[in-house]
C-alpha cells in the first residue's frame, strides 16, 4: 500500500465497523472522491486562502497552477505591503527608508538577511 492509499485508508471506518454503503470510487486514484479525501487530509489546506489564484476559465473550471519558473501565486498581503512602501516613498522620499514606523517592511540595505 503506497502512502496515498494509507492516508485515505486512515480516514475510512475501522475494520468490522458497520457501514451503510461504501463508495468504491472513493478509493480509485484519479477519481473526484479520491481527490476530495486527499484535500480534506491536507495539512497545508489552511494556507490556500493566503494566495490569489487566476480566474476560472470560460467553462468555470479553476486553474491548475503548476509553474516552476515564476514567483508563484501572489500572496494576498502583497498589494497592501507594496502600496504601503509606495505611500511612504511618496510622503517621505528617500527618508522613507529610515523613518515611518517599521520603515520599510524589509529594509533594502538588509534584504539579504531576510532570504
Amino acid at each position: 500500500m503506497d502512502a496515498a492509499a494509507r492516508q485515505i485508508a486512515a480516514t475510512l471506518p475501522a475494520a468490522g465497523a458497520v457501514v451503510a454503503e461504501v463508495d468504491a470510487s472513493a478509493l480509485a486514484p484519479g477519481s473526484d472522491a479520491f481527490a476530495a479525501r486527499l484535500d480534506a487530509a491536507d495539512p497545508l489546506a489552511a494556507y490556500r486562502g493566503r494566495f490569489r489564484f487566476p480566474a476560472a476559465d470560460a467553462s468555470g473550471r479553476p486553474p491548475v497552477y503548476l509553474c516552476g519558473n515564476s514567483l508563484g501565486l501572489q500572496p494576498t498581503s502583497t498589494r497592501a505591503a507594496v502600496l504601503e512602501d509606495l505611500d511612504r516613498w511618496a510622503a517621505l522620499g528617500v527618508e522613507g527608508h529610515f523613518e515611518g514606523g517599521d520603515a520599510p517592511g524589509a529594509a533594502w540595505w538588509t534584504i539579504e538577511d531576510c532570504a
